[in-house]
């Protein structure tokens, strides 16, 4: 996420990897808001999820399988409209985002979706068992 389209200003690496190859997703760029997940295997589709509210903090599941989460979390929104931008960050990896590697991501998505709403448990293994 970022405060600007060029990728400039405020920002947050919401979904990474770690160097030693955990997939990661964060709240915000500091520690204890974040959820490390597996080493995903490589050449398979794996569904990855993460949901949020401040009553079940940031939780995390892989292939619709719930694997962690933060608990309880407190929310300040950003104040103003904030950018999506997947793949690349655009300042060229300087985004606060705590244990993820910094770069761009080399690899195929093929769904990605975004709700007003925190995912409930069956939703999350819905999507992932179509």
């Amino acid at each position: 996420l970022s405060t600007q389209a060029n990728g400039q200003g405020w920002c947050v690496t919401l979904l990474g990897f770690r160097s030693t190859g955990e997939i990661v997703t964060t709240k915000s760029g500091s520690t204890g808001n974040e959820v490390v997940g597996p080493i995903l295997p490589i050449n398979v589709w794996t569904h990855v999820t993460s949901t949020f509210s401040t009553m079940n903090g940031l939780r995390f599941y892989i292939n619709g399988i719930y694997s962690a989460s933060t608990g309880v979390m407190s929310y300040s929104a950003a104040q103003q409209a904030v950018i999506l931008t997947l793949g690349n960050p655009m300042m060229g990896g300087s985004c606060n985002s705590s244990s993820i590697t910094t770069g761009i991501y080399s690899g195929y998505l093929d769904e990605f979706r975004v709700y007003s709403r925190e995912l409930s448990v069956a939703d999350v293994y819905t999507l992932a068992n179509p």
